[in-house]
């Protein structure tokens, strides 16, 4: 399951999604329901990898591009 950090553009608000389910938050007195897979609700929900996963991937290419020191920067710019 996930939970967003608060929206500011949502009166603080997280939004908790369950896995294989389906997409729920209260807002004021109504509840929404929407079905995960469709366009209406416009969400993007990422994980990285592990440390080894992407130092794994840079031993088996041979490229030091790959580690993940050399990529974290790029980790944190997703977030902004």
């Amino acid at each position: 399951d996930y939970t967003s950090i608060p929206q500011p553009g949502l009166n603080s608000c997280s939004i908790d999604v369950q896995r294989g389910q389906s997409l729920r938050r209260d807002w004021g007195k109504t509840k929404y329901h929407i079905l995960r897979g469709c366009t209406s609700h416009n969400g993007m929900v990422y994980t990285r990898g592990s440390v080894d996963d992407y130092n794994h991937f840079a031993a088996v290419t041979g490229d030091s591009g790959w580690t993940w020191d050399c990529l974290l920067s790029y980790f944190f710019k997703l977030h902004t």
